[in-house]
């Protein structure tokens, strides 16, 4: 059995403990996609077996695959250097304190780590995950007779990235579909429509290069990454917990009083930017010797809000009580009685849901036995829930039991 139990403060000085953990994250292998000269091929392989015409030529095939242009003629590979970076980092720091005399104990521990990601694009090069939380705890003996427990935890999660699914995007887009970004160089001087059309873009990526795609592919995951915005993911959770121990010895020996009271809420929602952008499909030439854009023809709109939104809202608030009397009594050293009586609600409100979600139960437990020898144990619980069928909420279900340790028995010596 794995007993898994909360630290808590102890008796003694006040002790500080800091801890920084510092690391580097390189993946050891990426997938093996085909290139767009290979996939090409076994495209046309493929259609021929389907008894139709190939799809490429063969000149098409050799321009993607000697690499010599490779904005005309693209072979994307979103899992290169050019994309992604060899190493990312993750640091984490935590703090702990405690101490407490006879009166008081306490324990805190604070502690935050951010972990950066693979990619080097655009805004997903600020992607981050970060994490911060403060908890605590606290044990007083306000008197000989009275003993308070409190806990405390806050979490604030935070997790950033540029809008786009990068990951699926690398498995499924075609490497010979776009070249994502397009050198300005290409276009030529006394083209001015052209010159004109990509001019008017927000997204001239550092001043050299515009968004390059098709009509087929109006939008990809490197287009994506600057410009199309993005999209921060916040969590937000606090819960505390006290707990109250009472010794009624004063008004009957081995009575006591426990009673607990917790709440749980967590809170989540999406902020962020999202634009839209506008790419240019080239249409090249090479009647000068070396290839040319003569035209582009644009497809989609820059529209920039500048508005932040705020959607996926989404909160949950828990929070449950309990109560117990316990009566412990040995009576001349052989009679042993234990009785309990307890109570607990817990509730559960969520966004989206009219209907608060509520349980409400109650315990019984008598129990008896002569000399850790001969027991007779009588236990009942009434517990009522929302979920029931109306009119069928609530039911009594008792149970007895009786034993017999034969091996106390003096025969049995």
């Amino acid at each position: 059995v794995i007993q898994i139990t909360t630290k808590r403060g102890k008796m003694g000085d006040p002790t500080i403990r800091l801890r920084v953990n510092s690391g580097m994250h390189t993946p050891k292998a990426f997938p093996k996609y085909l290139g767009s000269a290979e996939y090409m091929t076994l495209y046309n392989e493929a259609r021929l077996n389907d008894g139709l015409d190939p799809s490429y030529s063969i000149e098409d095939i050799y321009r993607h695959a000697s690499g010599d242009n490779p904005y005309r003629y693209p072979d994307l590979d979103m899992y290169s250097s050019d994309y992604l970076r060899k190493a990312y980092n993750r640091s984490e720091a935590i703090a702990e304190i405690s101490g407490g005399n006879q009166r008081v104990k306490y324990y805190t521990t604070t502690g935050y780590y951010r972990e950066n990601s693979l990619l080097n694009v655009g805004n997903s090069k600020d992607n981050y995950t970060s994490r911060m939380f403060v908890r605590g705890n606290l044990d007083v003996n306000v008197t000989d007779f009275l003993k308070v427990q409190a806990d405390a935890n806050v979490t604030f999660y935070d997790s950033y990235t540029a809008r786009g699914d990068w990951w699926s995007n690398a498995a499924t887009l075609r490497p010979n579909r776009v070249a994502p970004l397009v050198p300005l160089t290409y276009l030529e001087e006394n083209d001015t429509p052209s010159w004109n059309s990509i001019s008017t873009s927000n997204y001239l990526i550092d001043g050299q290069y515009f968004l390059g795609g098709t009509q087929l592919n109006p939008t990809n995951p490197i287009a994506d990454a600057y410009a199309a915005g993005d999209d921060k993911f916040v969590s937000r959770q606090f819960q505390f917990n006290t707990r109250f121990d009472l010794n009624l010895r004063s008004l009957l020996e081995g009575l006591h009083m426990r009673a607990k009271y917790g709440i749980d809420y967590a809170s989540t929602y999406n902020q962020g930017y999202s634009n839209e952008y506008a790419i240019f499909a080239p249409v090249w030439t090479n009647y000068a010797g070396s290839d040319m854009i003569a035209s582009v023809t644009q497809y989609g709109t820059d529209r920039k809000s500048g508005s932040e939104t705020i959607e996926n809202s989404a909160y949950r608030y828990t929070y449950n009580m309990a109560a117990q009397f316990d009566y412990t009594r040995t009576f001349n050293s052989d009679h042993n009685v234990f009785a309990m009586v307890l109570a607990n609600a817990w509730q559960r409100q969520q966004s989206g849901q009219y209907h608060r979600l509520t349980n409400v139960n109650l315990g019984l437990q008598a129990s008896y036995n002569f000399r850790q020898k001969y027991y007779v144990d009588f236990s009942s619980a009434l517990p009522y829930s929302a979920k029931l069928p109306e009119g069928n909420r609530l039911g009594f279900s008792p149970t007895i039991t009786l034993g017999w340790r034969p091996v106390k028995e003096d025969f049995f010596g």
